[in-house]
């Protein structure tokens, strides 16, 4: 169960009070390298990702804390990363929190009510499909040297890397072809996660035409548009 989910229209107040008491260089970063993230995060209704999360929350057991600000976290650690200002460790990113009282607000939490790096991995199994089985448990399939590993490159020019799975198309045209499901998308919650709470929003509010959409499909095995 959830003890509490912060609502938007309270972390919106939060962060309005946090800023009293940041100092000129806090309000500096705030207005330039941190406005992006701040106006993204200030975008995102969180109300809308409860109303998706609650089933996977049992009714029993130790209520869970801080789900919200998890998430904020999280959007907060991407973003930051794509604009190469944070590292790909999620252990460095809750202990950069700690120290930073502009980050922290960010993602509704002060300094000294931030959850701990345990529960971010609980927030992730939660939307983790995976069989009832530890094969295709999260931490198995993606464990923690994963990101150690470099891709393989292409030979040369016009050459794409080598597959490490050849027949895995192969293997899911097979099963789609025969009315099978795909037994290892454990995405497919996460991903009916964004189209509740990012997709269906943004097409209500005009961001994305109703009419006329197309799929994008870079790299994939059937005819899209990339």
């Amino acid at each position: 169960m959830i003890k509490y989910w912060q609502p938007m229209q309270d972390y919106k107040y939060f962060l309005n009070e946090s800023k009293v008491h940041f100092d000129s260089s806090e309000r500096v970063r705030l207005h330039t390298g941190l406005w992006k993230p701040w106006q993204k995060l200030r975008l995102f209704d969180t109300d809308k990702a409860m109303e998706f999360l609650l089933p996977f929350y049992s009714n029993t057991g130790r209520p869970a804390k801080n789900q919200p600000q998890i998430f904020w976290s999280f959007i907060l650690f991407f973003l930051l990363f794509s604009e190469g200002l944070a590292k790909l460790s999620l252990t460095l990113w809750v202990d950069r929190l700690k120290h930073d009282r502009l980050l922290a607000a960010l993602i509704g939490c002060t300094t000294d009510s931030l959850p701990p790096l345990g529960s971010y991995f609980d927030f992730m199994d939660r939307l983790w499909a995976a069989p009832p089985t530890d094969l295709y448990a999260r931490d198995k399939l993606l464990p923690a040297s994963w990101n150690t590993k470099k891709p393989d490159k292409p030979k040369g020019k016009k050459h794409k890397a080598q597959e490490a799975k050849p027949k895995i198309t192969e293997s899911i045209e097979k099963r789609l072809m025969s009315g099978k499901d795909i037994p290892f998308n454990f995405e497919g919650r996460l991903q009916r996660f964004f189209y509740h709470v990012a997709v269906l929003p943004s097409m209500e509010s005009g961001l994305i035409p109703r009419e006329h959409l197309t799929v994008s499909g870079d790299g994939t095995a059937v005819h899209t548009h990339a």
